[in-house]
């Protein structure tokens, strides 16, 4: 899965991790990945980390942004959401 997305900039960095512009390569729309190391995490960290995937899964209104998917590359995991131009 990390081969269908190609980051294009950073748009922010925090004590978990960055959120990147990314484009998916099947369809060229813009998305953000959220890359979280995972390979320094505590049990517990992954645990929460888990948890934050389960959750933007389950969400489904028109207000929330759309979660698209997750998966693990190179000791970081990834979480795939809708972009939004105008702002968060």
């Amino acid at each position: 899965m990390a081969g269908e997305y190609e980051k294009l900039e950073v748009l922010g960095s925090g004590t978990f991790g960055t959120a990147w512009l990314a484009n998916m390569k099947s369809s060229r729309k813009k998305c953000v990945l959220k890359e979280i190391k995972v390979s320094d995490m505590t049990k517990k960290g992954i645990d929460q980390a888990i948890i934050e995937v389960t959750v933007l899964a389950r969400c489904r209104h028109e207000n929330i942004i759309r979660y698209l998917g997750a998966f693990i590359d190179g000791g970081c995991l990834f979480i795939a959401m809708e972009y939004a131009e105008s702002g968060n």
